[in-house]
């Protein structure tokens, strides 16, 4: 109920055409399907028939509103946790609230051009916060977006515990996407120290088995010291700046170069 009424899903108008939406053909329906058994496979729910209909159905639903975006794998464990909440109309209604007022729609665009700004974004926060870190990673030929993508993607769901993908989501739908960023630096700040000593497999290991473990032992300790952070909408703003005016220049360069080609 409090994720349905912070995201404003009430007054979605979509939600009246939900059944309109299953009753017509997708051309996502067997990327779908092919995928329904990675999302949450060990969670009973989706173990059965039902569950995975119901996942099924507001990810068809939504790939036929919205057929720029259609169905990208990351929405399925956003789904999912939603789905363990509440029922198929309301969870699509919340989905369609998230893509739209709070800017996951255009993560999701094909040219995929806003999560390129957001780990621009989170890189910049890293060689601000932890530039010691930050000089680590590019030596190892490291890229933020090798951990950080499905973070953004999925808001962590793919990554931690339903529990505290439900923790992460409270917050997400109270704060913003800003909360990602925060999350994201405290946890590479927790772990500091050991992926100064890793290479990029040892760090790839780190991200997927014993980040999970942590988090979830220190939740109370990473959520606090996370909201602590001086990071605000400003700052960040001035970050997506720089990194326009860096796509601009390149992008003159290249428009000069192919005049002499």
């Amino acid at each position: 109920m409090a994720w349905q009424m912070l995201s404003g899903a009430n007054n979605c108008e979509e939600k009246t055409r939900y059944l309109e939406f299953l009753e017509t053909d997708s051309a996502c329906e067997k990327m779908i399907l092919r995928d329904i058994a990675r999302t949450y496979p060990e969670h009973d729910m989706f173990k059965k028939k039902m569950g995975q209909e119901s996942l099924f159905n507001v990810m068809k639903a939504y790939s036929v509103l919205d057929r720029e975006v259609g169905y990208c794998q990351g929405t399925a464990f956003i789904v999912g946790l939603l789905l363990m909440m509440m029922p198929e109309e309301e969870a699509f209604s919340v989905l369609v609230m998230m893509m739209g007022q709070y800017g996951m729609r255009d993560m999701f665009k094909p040219s995929m051009t806003e999560l390129g700004l957001c780990i621009y974004q989170l890189d910049t926060l890293i060689e601000s916060h932890l530039p010691d870190l930050h000089m680590h990673l590019q030596s190892q030929a490291i890229h933020t977006n090798l951990f950080a993508s499905r973070w953004f993607l999925t808001l962590f769901t793919s990554s931690v515990s339903v529990s505290l993908s439900s923790r992460i989501m409270d917050c997400f739908l109270c704060e913003g996407r800003e909360v990602i960023f925060r999350l994201s630096l405290t946890l590479l700040s927790e772990a500091k120290y050991e992926l100064l000593q890793k290479d990029i497999e040892g760090v790839t290991k780190y991200f997927q088995h014993e980040m999970p473990a942590r988090f979830e032992a220190d939740q109370d300790k990473i959520f606090m010291n996370a909201f602590n952070l001086n990071i605000n909408e400003k700052m960040m703003k001035k970050i997506e700046k720089v990194n326009f005016l860096i796509k601009s220049i390149s992008n003159g360069i290249l428009n000069i170069l192919f005049l002499f080609l």
